[in-house]
């Protein structure tokens, strides 16, 4: 490998950050709406800085831009510097009991996505092309691995602790985890100082990856309908709480860490390609399961299904991307990439919560299904393998 040290401060990085995401997430929607909030608000709060939300999405584009220019590393600190923001807010909304701090929080939790592109371009710089699936999945599988124990963790603090002990515990991990890079992680990439400002006219998509981009899109507007707000639906429907649902996280989390290697294993030798038209496949089993599964036995082993769906996705989408662009422009095609799908997807959580409140849970599940047949058909006549 290149760089051996890097890949070992983004997998520990990645360890102690998993910790805190998978802690946090387990309470997430039920936190929120602990303030008396409606499923449509949650969807809105989703679709705003949420996994899909357009800050996200902004932020990627101009921190892959950016990561390209001025180094990867300074991006990546300033990631966990916007969390720290993000968390401590959390706690003055919970202690302070105002939803209004809310609004803030995750602003800052969205702006702190900023750092993906630079993390992800640090690991392509840092080991051949050849080994791009299996080091994708390596840091993958440190920020799973957490999840084996993390929500659950997070949901039983939150049950007897309240949620402020979650948010606080969260503010340590993360300065834990920002330690390895500032220690550690070496500059991949030289400065490389602008010949033309951040304009719309360098957040264009290049011709040949238009169908890839455009179909990922769908994706993640498919999974915002129902998954991006599936937690606070069965919070809702089936009255579970934050501790059962931080169980439901965990069995997920641990069905993909198993999987994960073996998947960016496959990648390497088959090809991205192949892996996400397979993980969209699965996806339809899955949501059959969620439209009929009523207990919790169910609900947890459909979680390994996911798990296959998530691990088979994430090194195939990393792994194709890395290999479509130069080194010096890797940061900014993985930024613009989540730009673009961030702006075309972020109603999605809003409509979901929309469609529940007027069908129940089988509305946004049914319009995720329908999503995925449409992305499949895109995969398999539009993008090129």
């Amino acid at each position: 490998m290149k760089h051996k040290l890097n890949l070992y401060a983004i997998t520990l990085n990645s360890l102690l950050s998993g910790f805190r995401m998978n802690l946090i997430n387990a309470i997430w929607q039920p936190f929120v709406l602990s303030f008396g909030v409606s499923m449509s608000s949650l969807g809105l709060v989703e679709s705003f800085s949420g996994h899909r939300g357009i800050v996200p999405a902004l932020a990627q584009a101009i921190g892959g831009w950016l990561s390209d220019r001025r180094g990867r590393k300074p991006i990546i600190v300033w990631g966990s510097i916007l969390t720290f923001l993000y968390l401590g807010l959390c706690l003055l909304a919970f202690y302070l009991r105002d939803w209004r701090y809310i609004l803030p929080a995750v602003f800052f939790l969205g702006l702190s996505a900023y750092s993906r592109p630079a993390r992800d371009s640090m690991v392509a710089d840092s080991v051949k092309a050849g080994e791009l699936g299996v080091a994708y999945s390596l840091v993958m599988a440190a920020f799973l691995l957490p999840g084996i124990f993390a929500p659950a963790m997070g949901g039983l603090m939150a049950d007897k602790l309240g949620f402020g002990s979650v948010f606080a515990l969260g503010l340590v991990l993360e300065a834990l985890a920002v330690l390895p890079i500032v220690v550690w992680a070496q500059e991949t990439i030289v400065y490389n100082p602008p010949t033309k400002g951040l304009t719309l006219k360098r957040f264009s998509i290049p011709a040949h990856l238009l169908p890839f981009y455009a179909t990922t899109a769908a994706d993640f507007f498919s999974w915002g309908l129902g998954y991006g707000i599936i937690y606070g639906m069965l919070a809702k429907t089936y009255g579970l709480s934050s501790s059962q649902i931080g169980l439901i996280v965990s069995a997920s989390s641990i069905a993909w860490l198993v999987f994960q290697m073996p998947a960016g294993k496959l990648v390497d030798r088959f090809g991205g390609f192949r892996l996400m038209v397979i993980s969209e496949v699965l996806g339809i089993p899955l949501m059959i399961g969620w439209l009929f599964a009523r207990s919790m036995k169910a609900f947890i082993l459909l979680q390994i299904l996911w798990g296959l769906v998530a691990a088979t996705w994430v090194p195939a989408l990393q792994s194709y991307i890395a290999l479509k662009v130069p080194k010096e422009e890797r940061g900014e095609a993985m930024g613009l990439l989540s730009a673009f799908r961030g702006i075309i997807s972020f109603p999605s959580p809003l409509l979901g919560g929309l469609l529940y409140e007027v069908t129940g849970i089988s509305g946004p599940i049914l319009a995720n299904l329908a999503g995925i047949i449409v992305t499949i058909a895109m995969f398999l006549f539009w993008v090129k393998e």
